[in-house]
């Protein structure tokens, strides 16, 4: 959490973490350590990228896990990513239309949250139909 409080004040920081960064990120089975080490890159290193891919690909991992507390905090992080790469949170379009069929009403929350940034004239109507869909 100090990095990634530190980072966004130094860029310096930010250069010479990365690769530590992205190799625990490769690395550990630590779900609390990888959530910390995605949002230090987030916060702090926004237009690097290749590690804002890595990010969501393992964001994609705990929001398919069922664990609701991982599926949330991988929902949130999409949210904060979803600020500077819409493009490539919306490339998961699919995985949070499945969260708005969760059991847990915060995780459908959220992901109807992130499914309002993701809109485009493109998957509009994708998005309604689904929405619509879950009125029946």
């Amino acid at each position: 959490k100090l990095f990634g409080a530190l980072t966004p004040l130094d860029p310096r920081l930010g250069k010479k973490l990365i690769d530590p960064l992205t190799n625990l990120i490769h690395s550990t089975s630590a779900m609390s350590l990888l959530y910390e080490c995605i949002m230090t890159i987030v916060s702090g290193m926004p237009n690097h990228t290749a590690s804002i891919q890595l990010c969501v690909s393992k964001l994609r991992v705990m929001i398919e896990d069922s664990d609701q507390n991982l599926k949330y905090l991988g929902l949130r992080a999409f949210a904060q990513i979803l600020k500077h790469h819409p493009k490539v949170v919306s490339s998961h379009k699919d995985l949070v239309l499945d969260c708005l069929d969760d059991r847990d009403e915060s995780i459908r929350v959220r992901a109807l949250d992130l499914l309002y940034g993701m809109v485009t004239k493109k998957n509009i109507v994708d998005i309604v139909k689904k929405l619509m869909g879950r009125t029946d």
